[in-house]
């Protein structure tokens, strides 16, 4: 399987004008795997939520989580994968349902939803926005691949990634978007820990751009902090990775490609049958107790005014 990730950069959002530009933005970066023969194109977390922010021009977190539909978004990358078989990650998104507003991601192919996924535990500054959690993780099978979605904040906890793992998933879309300074030691911990842990192919697309209005800059403090500052804005970053079992990269690193902040598009090639003779050489699941994941099955579920 061939997979592509793509990673938003500050720069190229800001030259972005209105929702129409950037879903042709999203269908350049469609066109381009298609040229590149990929499978599976996966876009950065939060590129859906971007897109809503759009439609109520600009204002804060708050207020665009308080009335969103994510209707728009999901309809409108629909279109533009109904003619390719490529399957589509297109991000995350907010996902109403009723009075409950969720973090989610889902996979695209030809127009159809073919995965749904809710992000299942919530940072600090999600609980402030009121969001809701989902209540477990959903594989399905596609081309004889096992794939599931491990959302933003999810990656940080190692039961998302082991309860995948135990579903028998082979690989893992992961739209990723990290708040505050930039620290690698932050993203390793996440993804790449989880990744090497369950011996799992992940695709982690990230994100890098700022998340609702801008406040006026205050006269001290830290550049990052002063967005960061209160649920009606947020600097996101993140770096793309293409990650693998250390026994299946070039330099036994974990990592196929990355783009070390300087690409916006990386690919590469998976290999199943590999991941299957790295786990005979050394399976880190076999002396597991699937039982007790079974006993916790239900992961997350409460919204959060009642964490």
């Amino acid at each position: 399987m061939r997979v592509a990730a793509v990673e938003f950069s500050y720069s190229m959002l800001d030259a972005i004008e209105s929702r129409e530009q950037y879903l042709d933005m999203m269908q350049g970066y469609i066109a381009r795997a298609v040229d590149n023969e990929v499978d599976l194109l996966v876009f950065p977390g939060f590129t859906g939520c971007y897109y809503q922010l759009m439609e109520f021009k600009g204002q804060n977190l708050h207020q665009t989580v308080t009335g969103v539909c994510h209707q728009q978004f999901i309809h409108s990358v629909m279109e533009l994968s109904k003619e390719y078989e490529l399957l589509i990650c297109p991000g995350s998104y907010w996902e109403r349902q009723g009075e409950d507003v969720f973090h989610a991601s889902c996979l695209l192919q030809s127009g159809e939803i073919l995965l749904k996924q809710r992000q299942l535990y919530l940072a600090k500054w999600e609980r402030e926005l009121s969001l809701s959690r989902g209540t477990d993780v959903e594989v399905i099978e596609v081309k004889g691949w096992k794939t599931g979605i491990m959302l933003a904040t999810d990656v940080f906890y190692p039961q998302v990634a082991r309860r995948l793992a135990l579903m028998g998933t082979d690989i893992v879309v992961s739209p990723v978007g990290f708040v505050g300074d930039r620290n690698a030691c932050l993203q390793v911990s996440g993804v790449w820990q989880k990744a090497q842990l369950n011996h799992l192919f992940v695709v982690e697309s990230a994100f890098n751009g700022i998340l609702g209005k801008k406040e006026p800059e205050q006269d001290s403090g830290d550049y990052a902090d002063k967005f960061n500052d209160g649920p009606g804005h947020r600097m996101l970053w993140g770096e793309s990775i293409i990650h693998a079992p250390l026994p299946m990269t070039p330099h036994e690193d974990g990592i196929l490609q990355r783009t070390y902040g300087n690409k916006d598009f990386v690919m590469a090639d998976l290999d199943l049958q590999k991941r299957s003779q790295a786990l005979k050489e050394f399976n880190a699941l076999v002396q597991l107790n699937p039982g007790f994941y079974e006993k916790i099955r239900c992961l997350g579920g409460k919204k959060a005014a009642d964490s």
